[in-house]
């Protein structure tokens, strides 16, 4: 079977992943989503943790129910998935490991050998020991595109109050360290099908997501106000007020940013 062309879109949550997926694999002929997009990444990180660390371990949690679990739900999921599908098997090297998450993806990709391109979204609360193990599975595979996307400080947390609520304080700090961690690895790994997409441009023009999607929709629809919008949100004092606490950490990811993209123009 030849590699489909697949698109992984990689991020933390209200970054404009939906929005993207839904450009580049809904309702658009020739592209489909990929089915197990929700389950793929955390899946495979949490087989690689039981690679790492005590297999033992991993089967008791495995027996317990998912509310019982003290940990994120990315962890819980694998150890269910890993359950059912890994049985604590064991790799000789992080290479081993590596080539079974090749195969165990293509395998996954088979039943979509028929579309020119597919999609998979990462879960809204992608990890970022999950978005290592797409880095460290898939970078330069070919068929394979890696998206990241980034959005700014002020309109990711005023979208986060809206669908989450008023803790804001933790979502700052996922934030910082997300973009923190995801940048560090960027850094360790010079990918060449690994794109750094900005939301803001990706709402300037659209038609940007060309440069590592061959389908997409021709003329999708944009919400009027979309990027200065978030400046109506009733959480704006507390934005600002994490925003000057964040500040030196925020101008670094800022910065980051936009020297990738420099980089990536100049490329």
């Amino acid at each position: 079977m030849s590699t489909p062309k697949c698109i992984v879109i990689l991020s933390c949550w209200r970054s404009g992943t939906s929005w993207l997926e839904d450009m580049l694999g809904k309702q658009v002929n020739g592209s489909t989503m990929f089915g197990h997009e929700q389950q793929l990444f955390p899946l495979l990180s949490m087989m690689r943790r039981c690679w790492k660390k005590c297999p033992t371990t991993t089967r008791k949690l495995a027996n317990k129910p998912i509310c019982d679990i003290e940990d994120d739900f990315h962890q819980q999921m694998g150890v269910k998935f890993h359950k059912v599908l890994a049985n604590t098997r064991r790799y000789s090297s992080q290479q081993k490991f590596e080539q079974f998450a090749l195969q165990f993806i293509n395998t996954l990709l088979a039943q979509y050998d028929g579309y020119e391109q597919v999609v998979c979204k990462s879960p809204e609360n992608l990890s970022p020991e999950s978005f290592d193990v797409a880095i460290d599975v898939l970078s330069g595979q070919p068929g394979f595109n890696l998206v990241y996307l980034f959005r700014e400080f002020g309109p990711y947390l005023a979208s986060c109050h809206k669908k989450f609520g008023d803790n804001l304080e933790y979502y700052a700090k996922k934030y910082v360290d997300w973009h923190h961690h995801a940048i560090e690895k960027r850094l360790l790994v010079k990918s060449t099908n690994l794109y750094v997409l900005d939301y803001n441009d990706m709402v300037a023009d659209p038609s940007i997501i060309g440069q590592f999607a061959s389908i997409r929709k021709p003329n999708p629809k944009i919400r009027p106000n979309t990027v200065d919008k978030w400046k109506q949100s009733e959480a704006t004092e507390q934005i600002a007020d994490l925003a000057s606490r964040y500040d030196a950490e925020i101008a670094w990811i800022s910065e980051f940013i936009k020297c990738d993209k420099i980089m990536a123009d100049n490329s």
